[in-house]
């Protein structure tokens, strides 16, 4: 078993080093982020260009047929992408900004092949827990569709809004604690459910908030460039083809600096609150233990 060396940091610290991290490894986080960016600007950007701009009178059957599966294929892309890949390059960044934060290197090959080692386990408990995320709103839409169906759809849409605004802060909380699923597994080797245990473990009592507090401000950061640079494609008045290719180009970017500002911060917060716990039990792979291949 290794133990990460001790570090407290401060909220403000934190920041700091998702910054400093940034822009000493941009390079080595953009190479990694890459790929799932540009599954997504692709995905995105077919969805977009499939869209029909003519009214419902004079659009052919065929041209909604080859629309609407045009929409489900970008759709079903999507989904497929975000399940997979996101998981594994949220992985490599948080290794990254990890190794940041305890001084230590990792050459890029040897991370890649921690994360391909540990791919299943990492995508494993990110599915985890999206279901248990995703369980209590799927079942209040189930039973405000049921009242509707009974009673009136009135009803059933204030059910629907009622539950889920109280269930807005529990939300939340889980998904705070459930955040670190994909570092633990990597650099743990803890398998999916392990991993959910493991990540509940680290972020409780006042270490929820920080962790909070952290990745609150990295997807606000995201947000931010993501609507800069939304703001600037639409500024380019392009049409046809053209318009696609700026759709493209710039939802990649989109897409590149939200996932590695948030990739940064999970592992920022992972070494955080990681080397302030004995890890009984789990052996924390640290990036010098990482073979190059």
């Amino acid at each position: 078993m290794v133990d990460a060396p001790v570090r407290h940091e401060s909220f403000g610290r934190a920041i700091t080093d998702i910054f400093g991290t940034i822009r000493a490894h941009g390079r080595e986080l953009a190479v990694m982020a890459l790929p799932y960016a540009l599954f997504i600007a692709i995905a995105t950007g077919l969805s977009k260009a499939v869209t029909l701009d003519v009214g419902p009178s004079a659009v052919a059957v065929s041209e909604v047929a080859v629309t609407g599966v045009a929409i489900f294929l970008s759709i079903a892309v999507f989904v497929v992408v975000n399940v997979l890949m996101f998981p594994l390059t949220l992985g490599g960044l948080a290794m990254i900004s990890s190794a940041e934060v305890y001084g230590d290197a990792a050459l890029p090959s040897g991370i890649r092949g921690q994360i391909f080692t540990r791919a299943a386990d990492a995508i494993g408990a990110f599915l985890l827990a999206a279901l248990i995320l995703a369980a209590a709103p799927v079942a209040l839409g189930i039973l405000a569709a049921l009242v509707s169906v009974i009673g009136s759809s009135l009803a059933g849409f204030a059910i629907l809004v009622f539950a889920l605004a109280i269930l807005v802060i529990p939300e939340i909380y889980v998904a705070v604690r459930l955040s670190l699923v994909v570092p633990v597994a990597i650099r743990q080797g803890a398998g999916p459910r392990d991993a959910l245990k493991r990540s509940w473990e680290l972020v409780h009592g006042a270490r929820w908030a920080w962790v909070f507090g952290v990745e609150l401000l990295a997807s606000l950061l995201a947000v931010v460039a993501f609507v800069v640079l939304a703001a600037a494609g639409d500024a380019i008045h392009a049409t046809g083809f053209a318009k696609f290719i700026v759709d493209l180009v710039f939802g990649g970017f989109e897409a590149l600096v939200a996932t590695v500002v948030v990739g940064v911060a999970v592992g920022i917060v992972y070494a955080g609150v990681a080397s302030e716990t004995a890890q009984v039990g789990a052996h924390e792979v640290l990036p010098s233990e990482l073979p190059p291949l």
